[in-house]
């Protein structure tokens, strides 16, 4: 966008004269060329990774192919939508310098671009389908005035909304709180395992948490990953602040073939563990909790276990096996289990990895009983890693034994990372808040409808994908020259074509878009109108 793409063939535009001293008109030109190639290469680089993106978003079909891809779709498609339609109308730019291009491809790359742009920002759309379900499921259990039933000393903690532009853009500001960094609670087996601890300040007094415990395990499939940094640390201040007692824990990594370069996990956890092993370092932590409640403040009478990908996994089958009570050898039972809250389990999913352990403790499901505690599951709908069969067999699983207190809340085009960043961060707040008040079937419910009419859902936006593909087109096309015969003439833009069938299909373009624009001329009218009354 700097550099004055008309200008670039212009030899004045280069000529040492006017711009540089001491260096020979050629070799500016050659500097010209070259300069010239290498923005070709790159604009066409980006042109294929937009392409890649696009079809990752909608399928997810190279995922196993392309980890890295996921890390950065969906949660940034809306910031790499405004990348890939400006690459694309510089690419278009560098192509019209070329006299030899086809009209049919210059509009076929022009599609292909303003698609892949809109594409990347469907999953920053349908976000609105999972806050309007939400909040008419609210108003349908609570009435239109369930906000107001909140008390304001409490509702002033609490966020007025599920999602925020404004936030997804700038992020969420943290709250205070006080953070214990790096607290030694085992070492041995040739490891040390630590944990963080995020506490409210003046020790929560008339916060809504009311010092409830939440116990958070990474993920990063039982060979890497971290707590802090790696483990959602935004979330933890926010829980912190709202008068929760937060640990965010370590435990023992299998030190085998990472999926990935990683130089965030550190060396003083991995061996070769087992689920088993895991499980055990987990109990380590709960004895130590036990130990040490009264130092943080920490309710153990009210605690929840949450994780994402193999740390949902890990969650999943430590609240379960607290909760069962059979497993007091590994466990304390001390610690009350109000709830679990795993983020795209990926229960079962450690074979892959060559990672053994107790069935029970590598497929959770077969520990939940009648009496187990509330579940709330975020699961990706395009999540083919951490496949959504797995979660919805979890569910089935709890209806079997006659407890109904478990809910999938679906994702849209979620992937298995998408929990990573904002875009899904404050929603998960939201509903988390729910489970943790008590409300777990009254705020999540709607996530079945939502995925039973994920079609219908998708059709609207792709109709309003359809409208800003258009208006974004018309700003592509230049319609000051439109009606201008030398903008058309074939021996300046195109050779092989007769001027007549340019001039004719210029006549159709101009009928088309004029209709067009009047008709979205009008619909901008009834929309105004509607919105007025």
């Amino acid at each position: 966008g700097l550099i004055d793409i008309k200008n670039i063939k212009n030899k004045n535009f280069w000529e040492i004269k006017k711009r540089f001293e001491g260096i020979k008109s050629k070799e500016i030109i050659r500097a010209k060329e070259i300069l010239y190639k290498i923005f070709m290469i790159l604009t066409r680089v980006i042109f294929i990774i937009g392409i890649i993106f696009a079809i990752n978003v909608l399928f997810g079909v190279f995922e196993i192919l392309t980890t890295g891809i996921v890390l950065f779709t969906p949660q940034f498609g809306t910031f790499f939508s405004f990348i890939f339609l400006a690459n694309t109308i510089i690419y278009l730019k560098l192509k019209l310098k070329k006299k030899k291009w086809n009209p049919k491809k210059y509009y076929r790359t022009a599609i292909i671009g303003i698609l892949v742009s809109g594409i990347s920002m469907m999953p920053f759309f349908l976000t609105h389908s999972i806050v309007f379900n939400a909040e008419k499921k609210f108003v349908e259990m609570f009435g239109q005035d369930w906000r107001e039933q909140i008390p304001v000393e409490v509702n002033s903690y609490f966020l007025q909304t599920p999602f925020s532009i404004p936030g997804y853009f700038l992020g969420l500001p943290p709250k205070s709180s006080i953070i214990e960094e790096q607290t030694l609670f085992y070492e041995g087996e040739g490891i040390s395992l630590y944990f963080d601890a995020y506490m409210p300040l003046n020790r929560g007094k008339k916060l809504p948490g009311e010092n409830s415990t939440i116990i958070r395990i990474h993920g990063g499939g039982w060979v890497s990953g971290d707590k802090g940094h790696m483990n959602m640390m935004q979330m933890n201040k926010y829980f912190a602040a709202q008068g929760y007692i937060v640990f965010d824990i370590q435990y023992g990594l299998f030190d085998g073939t990472k999926p990935f370069v990683d130089s965030n996990t550190p060396d003083y956890n991995l061996g070769d563990f087992s689920i088993d092993d895991m499980m055990r370092h987990l109990g380590i932590f709960t004895i130590y909790l036990a130990e040490h409640a009264d130092e943080y403040g920490a309710k153990l009478d009210s605690v929840f276990v949450s994780g994402g990908s193999s740390g949902g996994h890990l969650a999943s089958a430590m609240a379960l096996a607290i909760a069962s009570e059979k497993y007091t050898d590994i466990f304390s039972q001390n610690l009350t289990i109000k709830g679990l809250i795993p983020f795209y389990p990926a229960n079962g999913q450690m074979v892959y990895f060559g990672i053994d352990g107790k069935e029970e403790f590598k497929n959770p499901e077969s520990l939940i009983e009648e009496d187990s505690p509330p579940c709330l599951i975020f699961q990706g709908t395009h999540d083919i890693l951490n496949y959504f069969s797995i979660t919805n067999n979890f569910r089935n699983t709890y209806l079997a034994e006659g407890n109904d207190e478990c809910v999938i809340l679906w994702m849209l085009l979620g992937k298995r990372t998408s929990l990573i960043c904002y875009f899904y961060l404050v929603f998960m707040i939201f509903a988390m808040l729910s489970l943790m008040s008590g409300n777990l079937s009254t705020s999540v419910t709607y996530s079945n409808e939502v995925i039973e009419n994920f079609g219908a859902y998708l059709t609207t936006y792709f109709s309003y994908f359809g409208i800003l593909i258009f208006g974004i087109f018309i700003g592509l096309i230049d319609i000051k020259n439109i009606k201008n015969k030398n903008f058309w003439e074939i021996k300046k833009r195109f050779e092989g074509i007769k001027s007549k069938e340019i001039i004719r299909a210029k006549e159709i373009l101009y009928k088309i878009f004029m209709i067009l624009t009047r008709v979205i001329f009008i619909i901008g009218i009834i929309f105004a109108i509607n919105v007025l009354f």
